[in-house]
């Protein structure tokens, strides 16, 4: 086995689109990588509640693998300022964290996306 230069394993592609405002669901896209034990168990420490909103909202920026959320037409936008974007969206905020919640928990299952 050959260990790779990328330090995850399995990624989860959440479609923000139709969220986001855009026609189609896949027009905005998040790939986001799987948490490490240790970064699950530090946002998993902070109990059920705010504390562990933030520490995920917190983590998020680099959990993102990749992204087609641009601020205009020729720059792309920071993994901070896609956090930032979706944040300041409650329904991209939910189908993010319900759905990367749910796929991160349940590695073996795959993430349903809404139609």
């Amino acid at each position: 086995m050959y260990l790779r230069p990328k330090n995850y394993i399995k990624t989860y592609t959440l479609n923000l689109g139709e969220e986001l405002g855009a026609e189609k669901a896949d027009d905005a896209f998040v790939i986001l990588r799987e948490p490490s034990i240790i970064e699950l168990t530090d946002i998993d420490s902070n109990g059920a509640g705010t504390a562990a909103l933030k520490a995920l909202m917190k983590a998020l920026p680099s959990f993102i693998v990749d992204h087609n959320i641009f601020i205009d037409e020729a720059k792309k936008a920071t993994n901070e300022e896609v956090v930032e974007t979706i944040s300041a969206n409650i329904a991209a905020s939910v189908k993010l964290l319900n759905d990367y919640l749910k796929a991160v928990r349940s590695p073996f299952q795959k993430v349903k996306e809404s139609k």
